[in-house]
């Protein structure tokens, strides 16, 4: 009891005086951009303005009334935003947050956000412990009677100003050093709030997405000899989440692929790398034209879905998805048959769009396109298999922690054992079919899980890792598409190892494979083209520009993965 009493007398002193107010305050504003200082790449000169500056400004914010209260409270903004950041630090063990984080926050479904937060309790619980006592001692420094004394507040102040000046100073030689520094970019919590408003920026592009596309057509056509072929069904596959590193195909120590291990005439590219590792912008790369280089494209092209429709094909599209303010949920609208399986109420899993992928092809005499957009492998994995796919165990993890990882890794096998299974059953119901058909298949992006020092896990890092790029590409046809359509099966397997870029090669080569007219393919980028070219690898990065992959700040493992798995950036 005493313990309790010492503890209550403590708080109390702490809590009615206001220059231990002032300086708890400072230190809780300033976590954050310690652990920035810790984790973040910079030269030693940005080190001392990112530490000062923000200091300084706080200091004086803080200072600038007699009660250090007042601007805690309205400084709450930048307190959500700093236990948002230690959350991603959590996760990705460096980056701030990102574009992409904020638009994951009206684009993720509660269910998928429940399942991560769920798995980062404890990091959850530490910040509730700084941030909840920190606004409540807030609260009582304004309704204190005293004020904080005058000669400490001028102390405060002409010490943060000091500080000011010197980060500043600091801030000007990291501009000129080789490694550079820029405001916008860089500096804590700047390079937030400039994040934070190009998302919404962006988000209302998006939404703005069905006036911007409305007018847009391929202006897409088919040659009439085709007619006489007989029916044609195309397939995409896209997968969530799949790092081709674990998959058996690939040559993973585990067989996570044993059933399209044994389906003949089944094509694996070698050599296949995402530009992007979030499923909204990967996604509309691999179903427009656009990709990282012309990525504008997308805010007013709209999907293979109408492109095939142009062209005279029956279309659907089946998903396991929850849509939310994503060109995805337009693309599903194109579609004459649009199905979903998701039912927030519970857990869906990607075999409920086998019965009316079935349906559609049973009931559907006309040339078939389908979409199939599987939830694979998206964390939490253990939601994404049942149990005759558990083939690894133990696969239930407490949390998000490399203390875990022989759990989730074996989770996340299973998850690819049971993609494995549904990709198999969708080329045997097109097969069954017996006409001209083709099925491709390729992940959105990968996932990091524990692979090396950095600890990393998830995806849509600020800066991606080999994990997150690398993905499985595969293809299958028909015995009657290599008899009408020999020619460019051909091309297809001669370019099996070269380089390729999923998010500019998916769009060209289905509409090359369907001999499908339009002004917007790329020959030079259909892998079934004798004009398929290699180029160098490009990635879209979280502010929408175009660079190339060997250009990012990747780090010594990255590279030695690229190595290793002979994947070619030039």
């Amino acid at each position: 009891m005493k313990f309790l009493s010492d503890i209550r007398r403590a708080v109390s002193a702490l809590a009615h005086n206001q220059e231990r107010l002032y300086i708890l305050f400072c230190v809780v504003l300033m976590v954050t951009n310690c652990c920035l200082l810790i984790t973040e790449r910079m030269n030693i000169y940005a080190r001392f303005a990112y530490l000062l500056i923000p200091l300084a400004a706080q200091m004086l914010l803080l200072a600038a009334t007699k009660k250090p209260g007042i601007f805690f409270l309205i400084l709450f903004p930048k307190i959500i935003l700093d236990a948002f950041q230690l959350v991603l630090l959590k996760l990705y063990g460096n980056s701030v947050i990102a574009v992409d984080m904020f638009l994951n926050l009206v684009t993720t479904s509660a269910t998928e956000a429940g399942e991560l937060l769920g798995s980062i309790a404890t990091v959850i619980i530490f910040m509730l412990i700084i941030y909840i006592p920190s606004i409540c001692f807030a609260v009582v420094s304004v309704r204190n009677g005293m004020a904080i004394k005058k000669r400490f507040r001028k102390r405060a102040l002409i010490t943060g100003s000091a500080l000011l000046s010197l980060g500043i100073a600091f801030l000007a030689a990291a501009k000129c050093h080789p490694d550079g520094f820029r405001v916008k970019y860089d500096l804590y919590p700047n390079n937030v709030i400039y994040n934070l408003d190009f998302a919404i920026k962006k988000w209302h592009r998006i939404n703005d997405y069905a006036a911007t596309s409305r007018d847009f057509t391929f202006e897409a056509a088919r040659c009439d000899s085709l007619r006489g072929n007989g029916r044609e069904i195309y397939v995409l596959a896209i997968g969530e989440t799949a790092r081709a590193d674990n998959w058996g195909l690939y040559g993973y120590s585990r067989n996570t692929t044993p059933m399209l291990d044994t389906l003949p005439g089944l094509l694996k590219f070698e050599d296949a790398l995402s530009q992007s590792n979030t499923t909204h912008k990967s996604v509309p790369m691999l179903l427009t034209p656009a990709s990282a280089e012309n990525y504008a494209l997308t805010y007013r092209c709209k999907s293979l879905i109408t492109l095939f429709k142009e062209a005279g094909f029956k279309t659907a599209y089946l998903t396991n998805h929850e849509y939310h303010h994503t060109f995805m949920a337009h693309y599903f609208k194109e579609a004459d048959i649009a199905v979903s399986v998701k039912n927030p109420a519970r857990n869906s899993h990607d075999i409920e769009m086998l019965e009316p992928l079935r349906k559609i092809v049973d009931t559907t005499s006309s040339n078939l396109f389908i979409i199939v957009h599987l939830y694979g492998s998206h964390f939490n994995y253990t939601q994404r298999y049942d149990s005759a796919d558990a083939v690894y165990k133990p696969d239930v993890a407490e949390n998000i922690s490399k203390r875990y990882k022989k759990e989730l890794v074996n989770a996340y096998d299973n998850s690819i054992i049971s993609t494995d299974r549904i990709l198999y059953r969708i080329i045997e119901t097109i097969r069954e079919q017996d006409c001209i058909s083709l099925f491709l298949y390729t992940s959105d992006h990968g996932e990091d899980l524990f692979d090396d020092k950095r600890n990393r896990f998830l995806h849509a890092s600020p800066v991606p890792t080999f994990y997150q790029i690398h993905v499985p590409f595969v293809a299958w046809s028909s015995g009657c598409y290599r008899e009408h359509y020999g020619k460019k099966w051909q091309n297809m397997v001669a370019n099996k190892a070269l380089p390729l870029s999923t998010s500019s090669a998916v769009f060209h080569t289905l509409a090359d494979l369907a001999s499908i007219e339009t002004k917007y393919l790329n020959s030079e980028l259909s892998l079934c083209s004798e004009n398929f070219r290699a180029v160098p690898r490009r990635y879209l990065t979280d502010h929408e520009e175009s660079v190339r992959i060997d250009e990012l700040p990747l780090t010594k493992y990255d590279y030695q993965q690229f190595e290793e798995k002979n994947i070619r950036l030039h």
